[in-house]
């Protein structure tokens, strides 16, 4: 072993630029550390055979003097270029074909349907960075000097150069760790509501599923739903959906559902006997839970039912008073200009306008909707008592002779765990 050692001691070495590791330490230092004789009776470390092996192999890379300091985190293989998280096989990921970089489906916000038809061979998928065009802007950039310049075959000025010798910029290579960028959570997003009228959801289950897929929401209000008692929830649900509240007519016209996506949490808090309105609660955990009331109110209804609704919503609005509340329907009042909140047309009686603004402006509610929903009048609404809460408010192609509503809010999605269950295996005999 000693001299293994010697020999170890007699290879001559090339210090590297950047490291002065074996400046301090000589032949003679090594030596001591293990040979007790030559200073002192005793040896400076103890000699045992894993301790010599370890301090033998400290001494390689000390000799070698290429010794990474700080290497850095390992960068993935294939990089999402929008988390710069790795593309795994497990996650559903697509790559341009143009530049070969990869992008996760749930940054991009693909679906799976997309994202399916561009699994064929003959489909081909180009990146935004790759499909736009290189708009250069150059021309913005360009100094007032290069542009006054009457000579373009003078001498180069060589004051520039000079100027840019001490700036090198950055290295290509560095081994320091990548500042990580901030992503927000693709699984964390906001309430999507839709409210249509659907005139026979039996009838116009293909389009409703259609849109469904389409556009994605979380929470489904319809309205003219045209069901009986004796129609089940199964025969029209879109998949993945559960009907929350549902309020029907015995003549099988008319009527009112509220449907959300299965893993939402919500409860039916209300439904009227004597109108056509429901109401649910959406719970969000620990935060006051979200009101969502629908309504339909007939082109062909009296005072008296107008007053009832107008009771009923000023009924739920005492109760949930500081709670988030949303009130979407067809309400057939083509006659309100909802920015002034005046009357101008004559399809319904005064009384039966006043007697909404009122109990709208009493309640502090406002009406969101500003585009005509059937034949250039506003009939479907979207009623709030916290308009902050709403991003948005767009028409969509309707299933009949109304636009569809979606709205966009600020609401996060609080979505309910499924319960756990035990699954027997057969090949692992635990049945």
């Amino acid at each position: 072993m000693l001299v293994f050692t010697y020999i170890l001691l007699t290879i001559p070495t090339y210090p590297s630029p950047q490291t002065n590791t074996d400046s301090n330490i000589t032949p003679s230092l090594y030596t001591s550390l293990i040979k007790p004789s030559c200073y002192g009776s005793k040896p400076l470390m103890k000699r045992s055979k894993h301790d010599f092996l370890l301090y033998m192999c400290t001494i390689l890379i000390l000799r070698s003097s290429d010794c990474e300091t700080n290497p850095g985190p390992r960068p993935p293989k294939y990089p999402c270029q929008i988390c710069q998280k790795a593309c795994k096989w497990g996650q559903a990921a697509i790559a341009c074909d143009n530049c070969d970089l990869w992008y996760h489906t749930q940054c991009m916000n693909m679906n799976s349907q997309v994202y399916k038809y561009h699994a064929k061979p003959d489909a081909s998928w180009i990146c935004c960075a790759c499909g736009l065009p290189n708009y250069s802007s150059s021309f913005f950039t360009l100094s007032s000097s290069s542009c006054l310049s009457s000579n373009s075959f003078s001498l180069l000025n060589s004051s520039n150069d000079r100027e840019h010798e001490g700036n090198l910029g950055c290295p290509l290579f560095t081994s320091s760790p990548k500042k990580n960028i901030p992503v927000t959570n693709p699984n964390h997003h906001r309430y999507k509501i839709i409210s249509l009228n659907l005139q026979s959801l039996r009838a116009k289950k293909v389009s409703l599923h259609n849109l469904v897929n389409s556009s994605q929401p979380d929470i489904i209000v319809g309205t003219e739903t045209w069901l009986k008692s004796d129609v089940h929830n199964s025969e029209f649900c879109p998949p993945g959906y559960s009907v929350r509240s549902r309020r029907d007519r015995p003549d099988g016209y008319g009527g009112v559902i509220i449907m959300t996506k299965s893993t939402i949490p919500a409860d039916e808090i209300y439904v009227s006997n004597d109108s056509e309105l429901t109401a649910i609660a959406v719970k969000r955990g620990n935060k006051s839970p979200l009101i969502i009331v629908g309504l339909y109110r007939p082109p062909s209804s009296n005072q008296v039912y107008a007053d009832q609704v107008c009771s009923e919503i000023r009924s739920i609005a005492d109760t949930h008073r500081n709670t988030p509340m949303c009130i979407t329907g067809d309400f057939n009042l083509p006659d309100i200009d909802w920015s002034k909140l005046s009357t101008y047309g004559n399809s319904n009686p005064l009384s039966v306008n006043q007697a909404f603004i009122s109990t709208f402006t009493d309640c502090g509610l406002q009406q969101m909707v500003d585009f005509p929903t059937r034949r250039g009048a506003i009939l479907d609404l979207f009623i709030t008592n916290r308009p902050s809460l709403i991003n948005k408010i767009r028409p969509l192609p309707g299933v009949s002779d109304h636009e569809v509503l979606f709205i966009d809010t600020n609401v996060e999605v609080k979505h309910q765990r499924p319960p756990k269950r035990k699954i027997y295996l057969w090949n692992r005999a635990n049945t």
